[in-house]
């Protein structure tokens, strides 16, 4: 199975999850954003947030895919994984 990230919307906060083959982790929380709830609403994989080609059209959107592609967040999701 490939890597997702995937969201769950609470009051004014997005919360972002890796799915893959050990489970579902924890990756970050931000605040609500139309734009990026729009983006990952139904779940993005990994491979499609490094395709994105579409830089610049909207700034906080481009920082948050950079946030879920950063292997600080993705590594720490897994060793939670393989923790538990």
């Amino acid at each position: 199975m490939k890597n997702k990230i995937t969201i769950k919307k609470s009051n004014n906060y997005i919360h972002f999850y890796l799915h893959c083959d050990a489970g579902q982790a924890y990756l970050f929380s931000e605040k609500y954003h139309k734009g990026v709830y729009d983006y990952f609403r139904n779940g993005r994989s990994e491979t499609e947030l490094r395709k994105y080609h579409s830089y610049n059209s909207n700034p906080r959107r481009d920082h948050t895919i950079a946030k879920c592609l950063m292997k600080s967040y993705r590594r720490s999701a897994l060793e939670e994984l393989e923790v538990a």
